[in-house]
């Protein structure tokens, strides 16, 4: 049974901050952000609560639980309502500095995106291919990070169970931290992105047959647009995945 799990039934209009998961876990408000998430009781369906970003900054919380080792997963049920923020799980949330690895979906190329943040520069390490989500279907993502170093070192999202991104030898962030959220766009009960619940643990790892290698893309936050491509090493074939010019809605605080 994962350490950290919660369906976030509270009151409606909760701060996480005030918020106290179904494992007992609390939640703090990483000190590098003026915005976080809150609580929509009794989402749509009668399916316990849901979270959703508040506030007119890029927000960031983290869990109370701390993982024991460097190698953890963070597993979410994942809405959209529309086509509005970013929204996503954080693993090893550094809480003394702006770094953490964090998965988002990039709305202008329909894309899962992983993301390194180091210092407060969002770092695109590896994408998806493009992605139709629907208003208000329930999806599983789950972000997995293990190992340390460049030879050991793996990085993967799945989407209902399948591997939708894998990456191995990045090493931006390789301490412990702990386990979260990252958003942006002040968002409602009926726009942007919500998550559902959350189950967080350590990771024991697995190994993987498809490794993500190449250029990582660092975002200009003095620009409204991104450009930028990612290179796949494939069973020894290279292939490329061009981002194009997306709008990018963030700024890491």
């Amino acid at each position: 049974m994962a350490t950290l799990s919660d369906t976030f039934t509270d009151t409606d209009g909760t701060a996480i901050t005030a918020h106290t998961s179904n494992s007992g876990h609390t939640y703090s408000r990483h000190s590098s952000y003026t915005s976080d998430q809150t609580i929509i009781a009794d989402a749509f369906s009668g399916d316990g609560g849901r979270i959703h970003h508040t506030g007119g900054t890029s927000g960031c919380s983290y869990s109370s639980f701390i993982p024991s080792t460097q190698d953890q997963y963070s597993e979410v049920t994942f809405f959209k309502r529309s086509s509005s923020g970013q929204f996503g799980p954080a693993v090893r949330i550094q809480t003394g500095a702006n770094t953490m690895y964090w998965v988002r979906y990039n709305t202008g190329n329909s894309k899962f995106e992983l993301c390194s943040i180091v210092a407060g520069t969002i770092t695109i390490i590896a994408a998806s291919s493009a992605t139709t989500l629907n208003v208000d279907q329930s999806y599983l993502v789950r972000l997995t990070v293990t190992g340390t170093t460049v030879g050991d070192s793996l990085a993967k999202v799945d989407l209902d169970g399948t591997t939708i991104i894998s990456l191995q030898g990045n090493v931006d962030v390789t301490a412990n931290g702990r386990i979260g959220f990252r958003s942006s766009t002040s968002n409602t009960n009926t726009t942007g992105f919500h998550i559902g619940s959350v189950s967080a643990d350590v990771s024991s790892g697995s190994s993987q047959t498809i490794t993500g290698v190449g250029t990582s893309t660092k975002e200009d936050h003095g620009s409204s647009a991104l450009s930028s491509s990612i290179t796949e090493t494939c069973y020894g074939r290279i292939s490329t995945l061009s981002l194009g010019a997306n709008s990018i809605n963030s700024k890491s605080n």
